[in-house]
């Protein structure tokens, strides 16, 4: 079964009972935070069965833990924060950045939003397809 439109309470437990990058639909896990990875926010609010979904910034792809420096989510968020207004038309498909905590490990969840219209990072739209990223420009 296939998780999907989580809070990010639902989530945090689903994810703590031992659920993997796979059990969702529109969660991506990031050991880290690169520009580039805002085509993911961009597929997932272009995803037209979803109302929310998530980034997890600082857990690998089996939902381990990658730091417990929280100078490191404070950059992160900080980084993230600032690509958003940079890069993400319309920015408002992200609904809220928020520093989590995972069994104990650091982390940034970014909740995405369907906004009604096509989402663009860095003026190229994205969507998913198969678990492929697919850009249209």
């Amino acid at each position: 079964m296939a998780f999907k439109n989580l809070t990010l309470n639902e989530l945090i437990q689903k994810i703590e009972g031992g659920a993997l990058e796979h059990n969702f639909i529109g969660v991506d896990f990031k050991s880290d935070w690169r520009q580039d990875y805002g085509k993911d926010i961009s597929a997932i609010a272009n995803h037209l069965d979803l109302t929310r979904g998530w980034i997890i910034a600082g857990l690998n792809d089996e939902g381990q833990g990658v730091s417990t420096d929280l100078s490191w989510s404070k950059k992160a968020e900080e980084l993230i924060s600032n690509h958003v207004r940079q890069f993400l038309t319309p920015a408002w498909a992200v609904n809220e950045i928020s520093a989590i905590k995972i069994r104990g490990s650091e982390c940034i969840a970014i909740e995405v939003r369907n906004p009604g219209d096509v989402v663009y990072w860095n003026n190229t739209a994205y969507h998913l397809s198969c678990l492929v990223l697919i850009s249209r420009k």
